[in-house]
């Protein structure tokens, strides 16, 4: 989700052959998606949003999966992300409880003088891939509580659609994989980033990369054809540079997926 518009909600389905990907399959859940939004109650009915304080929340509700437990699992995510603070540790009791809280967050900033930049609060959950095997779910988060420009992140997390477990890289990977899938993402990284040969990450521009070394984070999707590792601003690279997605396709790691893991079906 980007300051603008919101991400829009899909549910994206390929048919590859071989290594390439996964064929189409059957979704593996079912849900409907929910919206809910407060304003400022001095906001005029049809003003535009970005011109009054709002919080806005969008995000599905499993209503049926494999098992009952997979759509608990899911569900509980989802409301764990709406109620957790912002930069804070404590979450609000409810939905309606996190938006009065909003609400009086804005009241507080006007009353000490905030009154010439936009102030909001969005969060949309959407699920941009699923299959017989895998959900995954994507949380998207932008707001702007008077600061020099809004800020915005994502961040993403694959469950087991039959059990409701979160897939971890280690579920994914034989026992080894780090190195050489590092590797394999590091070669990709400077071909897209244009990274030549002999230049630091640093002299590229991603300075916040520790010790200027290249490392693959937790926060990625799998997809139909491969697993996308996707860093926000700030985390590898400044504001300006906005956000890097990193596609790694199953033709690339298939020989370091565990043969009788969730994603067995795209080995040869």
């Amino acid at each position: 989700m980007r300051p603008s518009p919101l991400i829009a909600l899909a549910a994206v389905f390929a048919a590859v052959s071989g290594v390439a990907g996964f064929a189409a399959t059957p979704p593996s859940i079912a849900y409907t998606t929910k919206t809910v939004e407060r304003r400022d109650p001095g906001c005029p009915p049809h003003a535009d949003a970005y011109t009054c304080a709002h919080i806005t929340f969008k995000y599905p509700v499993i209503e049926r999966a494999p098992q009952p437990a997979a759509a608990a699992a899911i569900n509980r995510a989802v409301v764990d992300f709406l109620l957790r603070s912002i930069g804070e540790p404590r979450k609000s009791k409810s939905i309606e409880a996190a938006m009065t809280a909003f609400l009086q967050g804005y009241q507080q900033y006007k009353q000490n003088g905030g009154t010439d930049r936009v102030y909001f609060e969005e969060r949309t959950v959407t699920i941009p891939y699923q299959s017989d095997r895998i959900v995954n779910l994507s949380f998207a988060l932008s707001f702007s509580t008077g600061g020099l420009h809004p800020q915005y992140a994502d961040t993403f997390t694959s469950f087991n659609a039959a059990t409701g477990a979160r897939i971890r890289l280690a579920d994914i990977f034989v026992p080894w994989y780090e190195p050489r899938l590092t590797r394999i993402a590091e070669n990709n990284f400077r071909a897209v980033k244009g990274v030549k040969p002999g230049m630091t990450l640093r002299d590229a521009g991603y300075i916040f990369f520790k010790n200027d070394t290249f490392a693959l984070n937790e926060n990625y999707w799998i997809g139909p054809k491969g697993i996308t590792f996707y860093y926000n601003p700030y985390e590898i690279a400044p504001y300006a540079m906005g956000p890097t997605e990193l596609l790694l396709t199953y033709r690339e790691i298939r020989e370091l997926i565990k043969p009788d893991g969730v994603l067995g079906p795209v080995r040869p």
